[in-house]
Order: C-alpha cells, then structure tokens, then sequence
C-alpha cells in the first residue's frame, strides 16, 4: 500500500510569481506575488506562510505593497535570524518611473517574525494557532536599487523588460560569504548580474560582475555554490540551449568572467528541446531538465 502524503494549501488574496524558504528554517516559507501596477482590485503583496504542520499552512506577516508599481516576480530571503529575515525582491518601478530610466527592480525588506521562543538552523516554527496574519509587527522597506544595465526608451517592449530570476549561493552561517545573482525577462538584450548578499541593502557597490546576453536572449535559469568556505564559488546559467560555467569569488569583482561552454543541446531535427531549470548537486555535478 502506497504510503499516505500529508498535504495542506492556503489561499492567499493575490496570484503568486516567487517563494522562498527560509534558509535557517524550513517551516518558514516566503511568497510574493499581485496584481501589478494599476487599479484592478488585486493588490500586490509579500507574506510570510507557517509550514512547519503537516496539514495546515498559516499566513503569519502580510505585507502589504504599492499599486502604484509591478507585482512582485522575483523574491528570495537573504538573512535570518531569530526575531527578522532580510529579503530580497524583484519589483518594477512604475511606467512613468520606466521612462525615465529610472527602474529600481531590485528591493530589499526586514521582516519581524512573530511566535518564535526557540528557533535554530533545522528546528521547527512554533506556532499557537495562527489563523489570521499580525499586521503590528514591523516591516522595513530598505532599499531600492537598479543593477540592470537599462537604457531609456520610449519603446513599449522595453519597458516590459523585469527582474525574472533571484538565486542566492547556499547558506552556510552567518559570518560565512554569500553571493546571489538576478537575471532579466523581456528584456531587448538579457543580462545577468552577480553580486554580494552579506548586505541588508544591495547596491551598485556590490556588483560583482555581469553577463551580456545576446539580443532577445535571456537566462531560462542559474544556480551557484560555493566551493569554499573562503568565498569562492561556481556560477553556472542556461540560455535554453547550452549551459555555460564559470568561477568568481566574493571578495573581488571580475571586470569579465571567464565562462566555459560545458554542455549544448544536439539538434536531430523537429522540435528542438529545451533547458527549463540547471541545479548544482556537488562542485563537479549538476542536474539540468
């Protein structure tokens, strides 16, 4: 007999686009997601979701975002510990903002998180019975920057471009180095930027180094490990048809990295295949689909 699956949903008030688990403990789980920009009923917004039972999710933060800009399509958690979470999200500036070459996509947030009397790296969420999300604890906006290389134009598609992909290396410990990448969608040229993630406010200063991608090409998806614990790391990405790898550490930015072509997709006639999602599974291997 098969065994039985425990399974539990929630239904939250906007559709979501990204989620993360707490790196330090998987009973907590980050997600983000809306409307996007305009006034059509369904706000943008990022909750903190209690996962830790086998048959019931509970939405503990809520946080509520601006109409004013695009929902939230990229969302991965930085930092955390006992009482906050450092998280990091991609959200679009508005149109008018987008014009004037003024799209800060990349944001950054501290998060109180509510319940917890014991909470260490594997340990479970203790929870007394939370039903309904508590909007007095704090959250933080703390940064907006722009990473992206974005040029102004008046040019309708150019403005649909956005923050797609957020991946942040493993997390190890708190005094250890952590470097996290994005990658842009929709955009005329893709582009790729790494950068440092020991920080509550990601800025220009952090860029570790940049991908240029070819025209209409993007990043179908990345992953990095770390090889060390000195700060270096591998970095490996998809086009959709070939993986590309390369090695930069945390302590030193990269004026160009060096990539290698590690693997292409053969073409036997009809429908080419495609590369959806790369993960590391050691230093020397990984799992591609």
């Amino acid at each position: 007999m098969a065994p039985t699956v425990s399974s539990a949903k929630i239904t939250l008030s906007c559709p979501l686009f990204a989620a993360d688990f707490d790196p330090r403990n998987n009973g907590l789980l980050l997600v983000g997601g809306g409307g996007g920009e305009g006034r059509s009923g369904v706000g943008n917004k990022i909750s903190l979701l209690n996962t830790s039972h086998p048959n019931k999710i509970a939405e503990l933060v809520e946080i509520g975002l601006s109409r004013d800009e695009d929902s939230v399509m990229s969302l991965g958690i930085a930092q955390s510990s006992q009482k906050s979470l450092i998280a990091f999200a991609g959200i679009n500036s508005s149109q008018a903002q987008q014009k004037q070459n003024n799209n800060q996509h990349l944001r950054s947030f501290k998060v109180d998180i509510p319940h917890v009397k014991s909470r260490r790296a594997g340990s479970a969420v203790d929870d007394d019975d939370v039903s309904k999300p508590e909007k007095h604890l704090q959250t933080v906006p703390l940064s907006k920057a722009s990473l992206f290389r974005t040029r102004a134009s008046k040019d309708k598609k150019d403005q649909e471009a956005y923050q797609r992909t957020l991946r942040f290396s493993p997390w190890k410990g708190e005094s250890l180095p952590r470097i996290a990448a994005i990658a842009s969608g929709l955009a005329a040229q893709g582009e790729i930027v790494l950068f440092n993630a020991n920080t509550s406010t990601p800025q220009q200063s952090d860029v570790l180094g940049r991908v240029a991608l070819g025209n209409q090409e993007e990043a179908e998806d990345l992953d990095i490990l770390d090889i060390d614990d000195e700060g270096r790391f591998k970095f490996i990405y998809t086009n959709g048809s070939s993986l590309y790898m390369c090695e930069l550490s945390a302590s030193k930015k990269a004026e160009s990295l060096q990539f290698q072509c590690i693997y292409t997709l053969r073409s036997e006639g009809g429908k080419k295949p495609k590369i959806r999602a790369i993960r590391f599974l050691s230093p020397s291997s990984f799992v591609y689909f």
